[in-house]
This record gives C-alpha cells, sequence and structure tokens, in this order.
C-alpha cells in the first residue's frame, strides 16, 4: 500500500531547506495540506485519487465553513506538494489535475472614521496593559501593518527614530512606514511602563509589544487584545485585519496616492491595493446619493 504519509514528511524536511519562500508560507502550505494527505492516506486503500477526489475534499471542506480564499490558497499548496512529489516520482496513483478556483473579491468589513477614533482613544486605565493594548490598536490602525509585522516590531527600531518605523514584511521585504501623530505623543510613556512592567531585564527580548513574560505577543494574543477592545468600545467584533482594511480606505478617502499607499501596506501587486478603490468609490456613490438634491 502507498504511504503517503511518509512522502508527506519528505516534503516538509524539503520545505524547510527551500529559500524561496518565508517561514509563515511554509507553515502554512503544511497547515493546509496536512488535511488533504489525512484524505488522501485514508482513499488511497481503495482506489487511485482523480479530479472527483479533489472536487469532493473542496466541497467538505467549503460546508465546514473555510471560506474561498482559504481553498485558494489550499490550492497553491497543493501545487506546490504535487510538483516536489512529481520531480521525486512519487505518489503514483494520487496526483490530480488542479482545479481552477474563482473567489470573490470581497473586503472585510471596516470602521467608519468615527468608530476608529473611538477604538483608539487614550485608555482612562492606568498601567502598563491597558497602554500596551491601546498602543497596539493605534499602530495597526495608523500604520495600516498586519499584525504579525506589529508582533515582530523591535523596542529599537522605535527607539532609534520614532518618525518611521521599519517593517519586515511577507517574504522578510521591508519597507518603511510613517508614524503618526498620535503614536508618537503616546511611545515614550509606554516604553517606560514597559521597562517597569517586565522589571528584570533578563526577560526582555527586545519587543515593542510583550507579555507577561518579555516575549512578543503572539498573533491570537493580538487578536484577543482588539476583540476585547472592539467589544468594550464599540459593543462589536473588530478585527486587527479590519484595522489594516480601515487605515487604506480611510486614507483613499483622503485622497492618498495609490501607489504610495501600495508601498505603505506592503503589497506585491497594485491590483491588491486596486481593491481598496472599490470601496472607496462605493462611499463616494453613497454619500452623493445622500447629499445631493437631484440625486
Amino acid at each position: 500500500m502507498y504511504m503517503i504519509e511518509a512522502d508527506f514528511e519528505k516534503y516538509k524536511r524539503a520545505l524547510s531547506k527551500e529559500l524561496g519562500l518565508s517561514e509563515k508560507t511554509r507553515e502554512a502550505y503544511l497547515r493546509d495540506l496536512r488535511g488533504w494527505v489525512e484524505h488522501l492516506a485514508r482513499y488511497a486503500k481503495t482506489s487511485k485519487a482523480d479530479s472527483a477526489t479533489l472536487r469532493a475534499f473542496l466541497s467538505a471542506r467549503r460546508q465546514t465553513g473555510v471560506g474561498a480564499r482559504s481553498l485558494a490558497r489550499f490550492l497553491s499548496a497543493l501545487r506546490h506538494f504535487q510538483n516536489f512529489l512529481r520531480q521525486k516520482r512519487l505518489g503514483a496513483g494520487l496526483l490530480v489535475p488542479i482545479t481552477t478556483l474563482k473567489f470573490s473579491e470581497s473586503l472585510p468589513e471596516g470602521l467608519s472614521v468615527e468608530e476608529a477614533a473611538r477604538l483608539v482613544a487614550t485608555p482612562n486605565e492606568a498601567g502598563f496593559l491597558p497602554q500596551r493594548n491601546n498602543l497596539l490598536a493605534l499602530v495597526l490602525y495608523l500604520t495600516g501593518m498586519r499584525r504579525a509585522e506589529a508582533g515582530n516590531l523591535k523596542l529599537r527600531d522605535i527607539e532609534r527614530s520614532r518618525e518611521v518605523v521599519e517593517v519586515t514584511g511577507k517574504g522578510n521585504k521591508v519597507r518603511f512606514v510613517p508614524l503618526g501623530d498620535a503614536v508618537k505623543t503616546v511611545i515614550g510613556d509606554y516604553i517606560i511602563l514597559r521597562h517597569e512592567f517586565l522589571g528584570d531585564k533578563r526577560l526582555d527580548k527586545g519587543f515593542l509589544f510583550v507579555n507577561k513574560f518579555g516575549g512578543k505577543l503572539s498573533e491570537r494574543s493580538i487578536d484577543r487584545v482588539i476583540l476585547k477592545l472592539g467589544r468594550e468600545r464599540l459593543g462589536r467584533r473588530v478585527t486587527p485585519h479590519m484595522l489594516r482594511h480601515s487605515y487604506a480606505t480611510h486614507m483613499l478617502d483622503a485622497g492618498a496616492d495609490l501607489m504610495a499607499l501600495k508601498e505603505l501596506l506592503g503589497h506585491v501587486s497594485l491590483s491588491t491595493t486596486q481593491k481598496y478603490t472599490k470601496v472607496s468609490g462605493a462611499r463616494l456613490k453613497e454619500a452623493y446619493n445622500k447629499a445631493h438634491p437631484r440625486a
């Protein structure tokens, strides 16, 4: 019996040495492929795999609530995995034609300018954690960073210059993002509180946003912080990506240049940034319909 699990282990080892992929991409590929490999391990006991096998797998994933974008990412990972199997002359009977999957370019719901202002307002509570959480929301909304990028920020990057911060994005690409005045006015006080909170400097790993052990704040913790702030201050669900989305649309609404926004967001392709023009245009049309007497 063909052992797809054994070949998946070979793929994992090979993937760890591939320089063209970032660590996050490798992790995502392995996470996306694990379910497929388990599916094939069961399926290979009775017959070969084909296009119908893949369609059935995708359909089952969709029924469990997996979004079209996640399925498209899985197909990208599957292409990479199957190319490896072909190169190594592995996977006999289990290589399938890859389906072309079309998915919606819909964007996550964003915040209004007023909601964003309420979310990042100066907290009434004293102490390190409220200040850390508030600064995190400020940084995400006023710079448009991804949550992983904010989590990886080093203290030295901020202390070196409070005008611009160096951000390492997808594929380890570096860009420079200006800090808003609201960030600059609070970050000095936060850094003092941060040192006091950690106490023993041996715990300090050098990250701007830290947990109680001095390590960087995980992406899951960042999600929890923003979700908590959203419920407390707005009475609604808010995610870090919603803040990035709000940053982009609010910048365009205010007349920002599309190419400049592309660089600020760290997009590789201009077409990715252009998605936000649809939202901005929709807002202008809505404002026109509400305000113009003959609309």
